[in-house]
């Protein structure tokens, strides 16, 4: 599906992104009847927009607050928007509840991290590859090379860091 949209570079401002995200998250919270789980959502003072294209950057929150979601434990997730020291845009989204290994997240965005949910009938780990898609495209049609996502562990957690030039 990504191929066939029309990417378009521009200037988006952050708190349009953040207050999607937010809305984002009660929806499916409220959808999924899920109780205790929350987004934190922070700016920094230096970032005022990103340049990308906003239907596909939306489409990547959904897909990370999506992912979050399969695990239902109560508990606050965050998203930072902030620049980087060398001009670009970064997006961290941090879930304190995601224990996965150094291997398995160094494969999160890669199909061979693909499973299959019995319970719920679905694919997980399809929002890692489509925001590894959408990172892809902004690279490729942004007109500027270096547009990265990587997860990261943390003491508590993983962290999924994106990086757009």
């Amino acid at each position: 599906q990504l191929t066939s949209v029309h990417f378009e570079r521009k200037p988006i401002a952050i708190h349009l992104l953040a207050d999607y995200a937010a809305k984002t998250m009660k929806r499916n919270t409220r959808r999924l009847h899920l109780d205790g789980i929350s987004l934190d959502v922070e700016t920094s003072d230096d970032a005022t927009h990103i340049t990308g294209d906003q239907q596909m950057l939306q489409y990547l929150i959904d897909n990370l607050i999506l992912s979050a979601l399969h695990n239902t434990t109560p508990r606050q997730l965050s998203l930072k928007f902030d620049n980087t020291d060398d001009g670009m845009s970064r997006i961290r989204f941090v879930d304190p509840c995601t224990e996965l290994s150094s291997d398995q997240l160094q494969a999160l965005f890669y199909p061979e991290s693909l499973h299959y949910d019995e319970q719920t009938d679905t694919l997980i780990g399809v929002e890692y590859l489509v925001c590894r898609q959408i990172i892809r495209q902004h690279d490729e049609y942004g007109g500027h090379r270096g547009s990265r996502i990587n997860a990261y562990k943390k003491e508590e957690g993983m962290e999924i860091e994106i990086k757009i030039t």
